[in-house]
């Protein structure tokens, strides 16, 4: 199955937006299409001493 994630508008303010805030919002758009197409990923084990 392939995912495929496609930006179809951006708003833009000269003073108000930031680089860093349009890379964290295409990271969770990546992450949400990924669990729609494959689920939840898997927890870490947690190894009991």
């Amino acid at each position: 199955m392939a995912v495929a994630v496609v930006l179809r508008s951006i708003k833009v303010h000269e003073v108000d937006s930031h680089s860093l805030a349009f890379r964290h919002a295409g990271r969770h758009a990546v992450r949400n299409a990924l669990v729609e197409a494959y689920g939840p990923p898997p927890r870490p084990r947690r190894d009991r001493a």
